[in-house]
């Protein structure tokens, strides 16, 4: 019984994570809804932790995991609402690695429009 609540409860939140990451960005500002965490962060954070990620700077090493650890918990939200598997058998680091890429281009845009531009290019190869 009380699994079965709590995977009600799981399926709730994670459609409701997949809802709002299907609205518009101009509504967030509007919204009491907000991306909270490494998110929100602009890409250029993110490629100074992805840098240093194995590196001998402790901030950057703790940095990245936080970025590591809010993308797993993202996607994994995804994965439940919606049954697949949204990077679409990508390993988690190598995702991180795809949205560094992404952001050397895009230094001002936030951690979560690199990563939904990742999952929307992921969405469209073939299935294995």
């Amino acid at each position: 019984m009380w699994t079965e609540r709590r995977r009600g409860i799981v399926r709730f939140g994670a459609t409701a994570l997949l809802i709002a990451c299907h609205l518009p960005w101009t509504w967030a500002g509007d919204s009491p809804a907000r991306v909270r965490g490494a998110g929100v962060q602009e890409c250029a954070e993110y490629r100074w932790a992805w840098q240093g990620r194995s590196g001998s700077e402790p901030q950057a090493v703790a940095e990245y995991r936080s970025y590591r650890a809010w993308l797993a918990g993202f996607v994994s939200g995804l994965d439940v609402a919606t049954g697949m598997d949204v990077l679409a058998g990508v390993p988690l680091d190598q995702a991180l690695d795809r949205i560094a890429a992404w952001c050397q281009t895009h230094p001002r845009e936030d951690f979560i429009t690199a990563t939904r531009d990742l999952i929307r290019m992921l969405s469209r190869l073939p299935t294995r």
